[in-house]
């Protein structure tokens, strides 16, 4: 399998449920969505995660940890619980921490 990889004979495809987009699911201003959706949310944050972890980066799963601002948003749409009172806008602080999320997951992947 490895030899033809390396000569490019190896047909490969993504799954469906492997497909993320990363746009337009963080907090912030721009979401006029009276509810994120949950599923998009999780997938990007478990993909965010999971490429820190496989690079040996503990910033994403400390960024997404329900102990900050960012994590407990995410955990919130994610798990939305009525028990537990409602994150409130304007998300500035949790869309930058979001935003540099993306962009260090979008160069580490241009470097491989």
């Amino acid at each position: 399998m490895l030899d033809a990889a390396a000569v490019g004979e190896l047909d490969g495809g993504v799954e469906d449920m492997n497909t993320y987009v990363l746009t337009g699911i963080g907090p912030g201003p721009r979401r006029r969505r009276a509810r994120p959706r949950p599923g998009p949310a999780r997938l990007a944050s478990e993909l965010l995660t999971d490429v820190g972890e496989w690079a040996g980066d503990p910033e994403p799963a400390e960024a997404l940890a329900e102990s900050s601002s960012l994590g407990w948003l995410v955990s919130f749409v994610v798990r939305p619980d009525p028990t537990r009172m409602a994150p409130s806008p304007p998300f500035t602080q949790e869309a930058q921490a979001w935003g540099e999320l993306v962009a260090g997951l979008e160069a580490r992947l241009r470097e491989h």
